[in-house]
């Protein structure tokens, strides 16, 4: 039997959770979202619903797969839902805290990444190149200067 387990987060802002989530599936398109929550798929105890969810076949866990879910909070944060299956044991505490691979800690990269972009964009700069090596992301931006 599975179960989900909620991980708070700080996502606030669903473009970026969704640019940082198609990120990591390779596909926007495989990720559904809902105005009005609805119950995760694959939960046989512990009931959750989500307004944003990752289908479990690109949820990456294999065979066991569930769906993974973003629940929107009345704080304006996201719950991050996923599934504690048998055999897991406890990555799903270290996918909560972003200590595996693939985990939070990739999403939250991303998600951050996702947001300097936007705050950019706002202020009239753009990106010029955006590079991973090592874990780690590196964002350059062109600023005008006055003059």
């Amino acid at each position: 039997m599975s179960d989900y387990v909620e991980c708070n987060t700080e996502i606030k802002e669903q473009e970026a959770l969704v640019a940082a989530l198609a990120d990591l599936i390779g596909d926007r398109s495989k990720i559904k979202i809902y105005d009005d929550p609805i119950e995760l798929k694959g939960s046989y105890g512990r009931k959750a619903k989500a307004h944003i969810i990752v289908p479990k076949q690109y949820a990456g866990y294999g065979a066991y797969s569930r769906d993974i879910g973003f629940e929107r909070m009345d704080n304006g944060k996201y719950r991050m839902w996923v599934t504690d299956m048998p055999g897991r044991g406890k990555s799903v505490e270290r996918d909560c805290k972003g200590t595996q691979s693939g985990g939070t800690g990739k999403l939250m990269q991303n998600y951050a990444k996702h947001v300097i972009l936007r705050k950019l964009k706002q202020k009239g700069r753009r990106a010029i190149n955006v590079s991973e090596k090592d874990g780690q992301i590196q964002i350059k931006a062109k600023v005008r200067l006055a003059g």
